[in-house]
């Protein structure tokens, strides 16, 4: 269910120095159903900026979708890769991340989740506030669930697509069958009268049709007549 794209980085024209590294961990539940195609991807993302010296290890929210995903130590484990990534800057400073939310419920199990790292808050005028610290200063967290995803490449996870497709389409078949082999055995009891019935279905809106000219036809006869 999870897919590491390859980090893009920007270099400066007149050096040739990096400027700017992104990673981007996408994720995704590999068996969805057939009304949710396609597979929709949701994404982490972290930024190292060189000019500043700064990394942020959440660019955007941090926040696992959907909800079936959370409390099995899956936003540990992708937490850890990032800081895996974050180690080749160790003096870089770590961006600040707010935590900050009506609900102080969410505030405490924000804090909880980012100090496991190694980042700490502290209160000030009554909001949590991260403290400065180093890449260096981060540590990984020992309940990511690295057990629980595995990194897919695009072309499987296209494999597991179609081999869904394919099962899609042999229970269209099989119904499809069972159908037709619930007509032969009526057909092969009542001959006579399935397949006249048969055929009266296949033509009921034709003798309707040639049945409503039949009338108008004779209807214009006798007016003449």
């Amino acid at each position: 269910m999870l897919h590491v794209n390859p980090r893009e980085e920007r270099f400066k024209a007149s050096d040739g120095s990096l400027y700017e590294s992104k990673l981007y961990i996408r994720y995704a539940v590999v068996s969805r159903n057939w009304y949710e195609r396609p597979v929709p991807y949701k994404y982490f993302d972290a930024i190292y900026n060189a000019h500043q010296k700064s990394l942020a290890v959440v660019a955007n929210v941090l926040f696992l979708d959907p909800d079936e995903l959370r409390g099995y130590g899956i936003g540990s484990c992708l937490m850890n890769r990032i800081i895996d990534w974050a180690q080749e800057w160790p003096e870089a400073k770590v961006s600040p991340i707010d935590i900050f939310d009506p609900d102080p419920l969410t505030v405490a199990r924000r804090k909880n989740f980012y100090e496991k790292f190694g980042l700490e808050f502290e209160l000030i005028k009554g909001r949590p506030v991260m403290k400065h610290i180093l890449v260096k200063d981060l540590k990984k967290s020992e309940s990511g669930a690295s057990n629980l995803i595995h990194d897919l490449p695009v072309g499987l996870m296209k494999i597991c697509q179609t081999k869904d497709q394919l099962e899609r389409d042999l229970a269209h078949k099989t119904r499809e069958y069972d159908h037709l082999r619930d007509f032969r055995n009526v057909f092969t009891d009542k001959p006579f009268l399935t397949g006249l019935s048969y055929w009266f279905s296949k033509n009921l809106y034709r003798l309707m049709l040639y049945g409503l000219l039949l009338i108008i036809g004779a209807s214009f006869w006798f007016s003449l007549t």
